[in-house]
């Protein structure tokens, strides 16, 4: 698909968020995940542009591998991170780690790291990968403390309790 009208896509799914907050309380924010490769630019602008912040949307771009200066953009337009392992085993990846503030800093994983077919029984499915996933994030967690240090581990826990309601 063309940039553009991927850009257009967007646009159109980030104006549907910011309805779809408008129908919420503030403290209930609508969360877009976005994955930005290689167009963080075009994300970002979009995210200003829209003022999703004021609208009580809150981006989330994953394995962020924009420039710093995207990275702050992001930040300012009250933007979130969320880290998995892969990231922080570059040089870069950790330096955005440790630039990025706390308060938005989130945990991911792209587990299952197998294929998900339809014939895959949700149940049997998590609970064959529920360790998997806890081990992996515990791991990613842990590395993000020895970056950043330890009261980093209750600032990612409080991120995660007020974006998504869960402890």
């Amino acid at each position: 698909m063309p940039a553009t009208r991927q850009v257009r896509v967007l646009e159109e799914i980030l104006r549907a968020a910011r309805e779809a907050a408008a129908a919420r309380e503030p403290s209930e924010p609508v969360v877009v995940s976005l994955h930005a490769v290689r167009a963080v630019s075009a994300v970002l602008d979009l995210v200003e542009e829209l003022d999703l912040v004021t609208h009580h949307v809150v981006p989330v771009v994953h394995w962020f591998t924009g420039t710093s200066d995207e990275l702050t953009r992001l930040v300012h337009a009250g933007g979130y991170v969320s880290v998995d392992p892969a990231m922080i085993t570059g040089k870069r990846g950790r330096a955005y780690v440790r630039q990025v503030p706390s308060e938005r800093l989130l945990l991911e994983s792209d587990l299952p790291a197998g294929p998900v077919t339809p014939e895959c029984d949700a149940r049997v499915l998590g609970a064959a990968h529920a360790d998997e996933l806890a081990t992996a994030l515990g791991g990613l967690r842990d590395a993000l403390v020895g970056l950043r240090g330890r009261e980093s581990a209750d600032t990612l826990r409080q991120n995660q309790a007020r974006l998504y309601g869960i402890d």
